[in-house]
């Protein structure tokens, strides 16, 4: 027996899709016969076989599918070419779509999107108006929230987090544990513990926070990403106070580097 059917009397369009509500037809996980679920484009979108459920006026279709026992609600969305399951939940107002998947006891939710051919898996989160995008991958019960962006090809892995309104793209790993915050921006390379990046704070003009990578020995500053000679001669281009300010952050960095090198066991 079916557990659902498409109510073909509460429709809506979107997006070039004619979507059905859907009502349970028998009682299953906290779901009664005859409830009203969200709405789907046809019945390959949620699975008839499990107590996987799409609530309140969620929307799933584009050839998007929720299986394994997987659940959709709180006026969220998943669409065009992607899928929710193994245990996983997409709820509160967010958004799966553009050939992602989340699955393996995962969770996005809190006005968070994942797109893009992305993937978040392995007991993982995403939530806080958070976004994982670009063929970025989230994964082995790692956090991205509050505020923060995992895009272009990018990796958070391995009980990591990142959070604080901060940075994750153009390829970088984060792993082994690691916590991105304080508004980093973290590019191009690979971080695996707290000691392989630093953010400052440009309290002498723009008030915004930039970020030193140990690993690659750059800056990332707004746009810039480069060496510390090439700040520099950035930084004095737009002034004698601004060049100041930003070799004596340098020269901070440099006299780090050296205590690294003496600490190089207590800092592994």
């Amino acid at each position: 027996m079916k557990k659902y059917e498409l109510v073909k009397d509460d429709v809506i369009e979107i997006d070039g899709f004619t979507l059905y509500r859907i009502r349970a037809l028998k009682d299953f996980s906290d779901v009664n016969a005859g409830k009203l679920g969200g709405y789907i484009d046809c019945e390959e979108a949620l699975c008839q076989d499990d107590d996987s459920w799409i609530y309140d006026d969620s929307r799933v279709y584009g050839n998007s599918k929720i299986f394994g026992h997987s659940e959709v609600f709180g006026h969220s969305v998943v669409y065009c070419n992607s899928k929710v399951y193994g245990h996983s939940k997409v709820f509160d107002h967010s958004a799966v779509y553009d050939n992602s998947d989340v699955f393996d006891h995962s969770v996005v939710y809190d006005n968070s999107d994942v797109y893009d051919n992305s993937r978040v898996f392995d007991n993982s989160r995403v939530y806080g108006n958070s976004k994982v995008y670009d063929y970025s991958v989230v994964y082995g019960n790692s956090r991205v929230f509050d505020n923060s962006k995992v895009f272009d090809n990018s990796e958070v892995y391995s009980h990591s987090e990142v959070f604080d309104n901060s940075r994750v793209y153009d390829n970088s790993k984060i792993c082994n544990s690691s916590r991105i915050n304080k508004r980093a921006y973290i590019r191009n390379t690979t971080i695996q513990s707290k000691f392989d990046y630093i953010v400052l704070k440009n309290n002498w003009s723009s008030g915004r926070s930039f970020t030193y990578l140990f690993p690659t020995k750059k800056w990332v500053v707004g746009c810039f990403y480069g060496t510390s000679d090439e700040l520099i001669e950035k930084a004095y281009a737009d002034g004698q106070l601004i060049g100041d300010c930003y070799k004596a952050s340098v020269d901070y960095i440099k006299a780090l580097e050296a205590i690294r090198l003496e600490n190089k066991k207590e800092l592994a």
